[in-house]
C-alpha cells in the first residue's frame, strides 16, 4: 500500500519482517514503478532483553548497497553499527551510510551512538545518517533523537528526543556556497533525561495497553510522590487519581505531606481508612495465623503484610471497578533489589515506574519535579510498625546504592562481607522480582526480562564464609560513618 502511493522521484526506506522461515529482519527499499529491494540484518543482538537469533535468520550486509542519484548507499541494520566497521568494499565503498535503528533508551546512551557512528563515518570517509525509532514498546523506550555525522565524523544534526519528527537535511547541495543554519548542540543532563523517558515511556505504556488514566496509593513519601508527578506530567492531573490510605500506624506528617503533594499536583485525593479492616482480620483470623512458635515470631512481620496487601485490595478493586485505569506501583529499584516489598500488598501494580532508580535517584528526581520539602526531608518509612524507618530494615541508602549499582548495573562480584550479605539478598529474592509489575527500562542493567536470573533458594556459600558477627560488625561501622557525615 505505501509502495503505491511513493511519489515520483522519491526512494523510502521502511523497516519491517523479511521473507522467509524463519523470517529476516529487513528494510525495503521502495522506489515508484520499480520492484522491491530488501536489505536483511546480519549481525543479531543476543544479550539483555534482545533475543533475535531465537526467532530471525541472518542475511548479508555486504549486499546491502543501492545507488540514488547516482550515489552509492550503505543501509546499515541496527546491531550492525555497534561493532568495528568491517564492510567489504571491493569496489563498493560507500558515499553515504543510512543506519536504521531502534535502539532503546538509556543513560548516556546517545554519546555512545555518536561514538560507534564516528568510527563509521571516518573509516569509509563518508556521512552516517543514524535513524533511530521513538516510542513506546511494553517496558521498552525509544527515545529517537536520530543524528547525522559528517564524512570527518563532525555532529551537522540532531533531531528532537522522545518525539516524531518529519525533518529535511540536504547532504549533497548542489552549491557550495548555499547557507546550511548553523548547529548547536543541546546541553546534556542526565537527570533531566531520565525524567523525559520515564514521563515518555509512562504515557506510552498506558495509550498503548488501552487504558485512559491512572491511580495509585500516596502514602506522604517521596515514591509514590514522584510516581505522582511523573504521572501527571506524562498524562495531565486530570487523569490521575490519588488515594491516600492510612492504617494504624500512619503519622500525622504522612497526611500533611499527602495534601501539599496533591495541592501542588492539583490532582484529586481520596482518603479510605484501612484501620478497621486491619483490626477485624486480625480479630477473626489471629487464632490461625499465631497458632505455632514460628508465626509467633514472624508476628511483627505478619501484620505489616497485612496492611500492605489490605491497601492493595483497595487499590485493586477500584480497578476491576474503573478498567480503565491503570494502578501504577510505587516501589523503586532499592526495594526490589533486596526484597523489601510486600507479594500482593505494595508490589502490585500494572506499572513500575520507578522499578529502575535507586532510592538516592528518587530523592534527586523528586527534588528536581518540585516535590514539597517535607517529603524530601522526613525519614523513609513503610509506616507499617512503630517507629518503623528505613535503614532501620537496610542501610543508609547513600552507603546502600553504591553497593547495588556495583553489583547489578555493573555486574561486578561482591568483596566486603557487607556486600557478600547484599548479594545474597539480591539472590534470595529473585522469587518476588518474577511476580513484579513490568519496569520502564532506562538502563542498560535492570529487573526486566533481560535480567533472567534462577532461583537460589537457601544460603549461598562464599568461599569465605559470613558470620554474623563479621556482618554486624560491618554495618555497624558503616551506619556510625554515616551518622558522623550527617
Amino acid at each position: 500500500k505505501i509502495h503505491r502511493q511513493i511519489p515520483d522521484h522519491i526512494s523510502v526506506l521502511l523497516g519491517g519482517i523479511g521473507p522467509g522461515t524463519p523470517p529476516e529482519i529487513s528494510v525495503f527499499l521502495l522506489q515508484k514503478k520499480k520492484k522491491r529491494k530488501i536489505f536483511s540484518k546480519e549481525k543479531f543482538a543476543n544479550y539483555d532483553v534482545f533475543d533475535e537469533s531465537r526467532y530471525f535468520k541472518k542475511g548479508d550486509k555486504n549486499s546491502n548497497f543501492f545507488t540514488f542519484q547516482k550515489r552509492l548507499i550503505h543501509v546499515s541494520i541496527c546491531e550492525e553499527m555497534w561493532h568495528e566497521p568491517d564492510l567489504n568494499i571491493n569496489q563498493k565503498k560507500p558515499e553515504l551510510i543510512i543506519s536504521c535503528n531502534a535502539s532503546p533508551f538509556g543513560v548516556n546512551k546517545n554519546e555512545k551512538r555518536k561514538k560507534i557512528a564516528r568510527k563509521w563515518a571516518k573509516k569509509y570517509q563518508c556521512p552516517v545518517v543514524y535513524l533511530n525509532s521513538v516510542g513506546g514498546q511494553e517496558e521498552l523506550i525509544f527515545d529517537g533523537g536520530s543524528f547525522i555525522l559528517d564524512k570527518t565524523g563532525k555532529l551537522i544534526y540532531q533531531s528532537e528526543f522522545f518525539k516524531e519528527t518529519l525533518d529535511f537535511f540536504e547532504l549533497f547541495p548542489k552549491t557550495l556556497n548555499r547557507k546550511r543554519k548553523p548547529f548547536t548542540q543541546r546541553k546534556h543532563n542526565p537527570s533531566l533525561e531520565k525524567i523525559k523517558a520515564l514521563c515518555f515511556g509512562l504515557k506510552e505504556f498506558v495509550q498503548k495497553n488501552g487504558f485512559k488514566r491512572v491511580h495509585l496509593g500516596l502514602s506522604g513519601g517521596v515514591d509514590s510522590a514522584l510516581v505522582a508527578a511523573l504521572a501527571c506530567k506524562a498524562l495531565g492531573r486530570k487523569k490521575v487519581k490519588l488515594f491516600f490510605l492510612p492504617g494504624p500506624f500512619t503519622s500525622k506528617l504522612s497526611e500533611k505531606c499527602a495534601h501539599q503533594i496533591t495541592n501542588q499536583l492539583q490532582c484529586s485525593l481520596a482518603i479510605q481508612t484501612i484501620e478497621d479492616l486491619y483490626q477485624d482480620f486480625l480479630k477473626h483470623s489471629s487464632s490461625h495465623l499465631l497458632k505455632h512458635k514460628s508465626s509467633l515470631e514472624n508476628k511483627d512481620l505478619t501484620k505489616q503484610n497485612i496492611q500492605a496487601r489490605l491497601r492493595s485490595l483497595f487499590l485493586m478493586a477500584y480497578a476491576n471497578n474503573h478498567p480503565e485505569s491503570l494502578l501504577l506501583g510505587t516501589s523503586n529499584k532499592s526495594e526490589i533489589a533486596l526484597g523489601y516489598g510486600t507479594l500482593y500488598g505494595d508490589l502490585t501494580g500494572g506499572l513500575l515506574p520507578l522499578g529502575d532508580l535507586f532510592k538516592t535517584e528518587v530523592y534527586n528526581l523528586a527534588g528536581l519535579m518540585k516535590i514539597p520539602s517535607s517529603v524530601l526531608k522526613r525519614k523513609a518509612s513503610a509506616e507499617l510498625s512503630e517507629n518503623q524507618t528505613d535503614e532501620e530494615d537496610l542501610l543508609p541508602y547513600k552507603i546502600l546504592d553504591p553497593l547495588l549499582e556495583k553489583l547489578i548495573e555493573k555486574e561486578q562480584d561482591p568483596t566486603s562481607h557487607l556486600e557478600k550479605k547484599i548479594f545474597e539478598e539480591i539472590i534470595k529474592t529473585e522469587f518476588k522480582r518474577r511476580q513484579t509489575p513490568p519496569i520502564l527500562k532506562i538502563k542498560n542493567r535492570s529487573f526486566d526480562k533481560g535480567w533472567r536470573m534462577p532461583f537460589f533458594p537457601g544460603k549461598i556459600l562464599f568461599s569465605n564464609p559470613l558470620t554474623t558477627t563479621k556482618i554486624s560488625r560491618e554495618i555497624k561501622t558503616v551506619k556510625n560513618q554515616s551518622k558522623r557525615e550527617n
